[in-house]
């Protein structure tokens, strides 16, 4: 599989196994490198770091395969407010969402405040029960989501 991390869409032709990222519209020169680092080490996250909801390399080709050939991008959403204050954060995403990957803290949260926030995100997005899920304990991290998805 390649990735390829681009500050606008360039429109190239993709072959099998080839995917697109591309920063969100309005992405600066200057901010484009920091986003793209954050995108890959989401990424690579996925795969590092397993959980109670593991997500596999087969998983992440099979949501990117699920973009139809456009191009994705990505977005991370903080967990840690209420469920009205994460509802307004995910309601704001321009996406249709692949793949939702939940990074939790370096301690495992209660399975209820997981499928707490499943119901926060498939009231976001109705299709929710489409897009490849998992959860991943990071030793680093706060909890949040991290999204690939196509831009709307």
């Amino acid at each position: 599989m390649t990735l390829f991390v681009d500050r606008a869409d360039p429109l190239r032709d993709l072959p099998e196994n080839c995917f697109q990222l591309i920063a969100p519209s309005g992405t600066t020169q200057g901010l484009f490198g920091v986003w793209a680092e954050q995108v890959m080490a989401s990424v690579i996250d996925i795969v590092r770091y397993s959980g109670p909801v593991c997500t596999d390399f087969a998983d992440l080709v099979s949501a990117l395969n699920a973009s139809g050939g456009w191009a994705v991008t990505a977005a991370w959403v903080d967990c840690e407010g209420t469920e009205q204050e994460l509802l307004l954060q995910l309601r704001l995403l321009r996406l249709r969402p692949l793949l939702c990957h939940m990074i939790g803290g370096s301690e495992l949260i209660h399975m209820s405040s997981f499928t707490r926030i499943l119901d926060v995100v498939e009231a976001a997005f109705p299709r929710a029960e489409e897009v490849v899920l998992g959860y991943g304990i990071h030793p680093n991290k706060k909890t949040t989501l991290f999204f690939l998805g196509v831009p709307l």
